[in-house]
């Protein structure tokens, strides 16, 4: 399978984008930025998870270098963010994390790290790539992109079908993990 290849990603976005990331879905982003309309945070998902003030979420998007422009733009007060839930063989996808409320070490900083998996259709489940989402100062109130994603490529020998992709992400400060779940259709 001609699938993974890792880069890394960085950029912020202020309390603003809480109320985008409650359209996608991000478990605890509400309550980093007071909740919905109503206070009331929303629900988890399997894409979306949350530990007390710490919450991220797995993102699939088409255009890994989009998402990371788009969310990068000062001058976008909601930016449209490219995201994806299906993939033609011959094409690529990037899993992308967003994230909140890490907790800091004595020198005031994070220390995140994820392990990618990919599930096949067959139930085949492959060790796709670790690395480091963030290790350095907390961010101030405010969801951060991670720096680490993972693309995933499929050619047209892979079987067509939902495929499973997961992200372990470890804070490693305060020792609390969360395990992400997203489907992928290949067709």
């Amino acid at each position: 399978m001609g699938m993974w290849g890792q880069e890394k990603v960085q950029g912020m976005r202020g309390r603003w984008l809480a109320g985008l990331l409650l359209g996608l879905g991000l478990a605890g982003a509400a309550q980093a930025a007071g909740g919905d309309a109503v206070g009331r945070p929303p629900a988890e998902s399997p894409l979306a998870r949350s530990a007390g003030q710490f919450g991220v979420q797995l993102v699939l998007t088409p255009d890994a270098a989009a998402f990371v422009r788009a969310w990068n733009d000062a001058r976008t007060a909601a930016p449209q963010l490219p995201t994806t839930g299906t993939v033609r063989r011959g094409g690529a996808v990037s899993a992308m994390l967003v994230f909140h409320g890490c907790a800091a070490n004595a020198r005031g900083m994070c220390d995140m790290v994820v392990a990618y998996t990919l599930t096949t259709p067959g139930g085949q489940k492959l060790q796709t790539g670790s690395g480091v989402v963030w290790s350095a100062p907390v961010p101030s109130g405010r969801l951060q992109l991670g720096r680490r994603s993972a693309t995933m490529r499929f050619e047209a020998v892979d079987a067509p079908g939902t495929y499973q992709v997961g992200a372990l992400v470890t804070d490693r400060v305060s020792g609390r993990k969360l395990a992400l779940v997203v489907p992928l259709r290949v067709e």
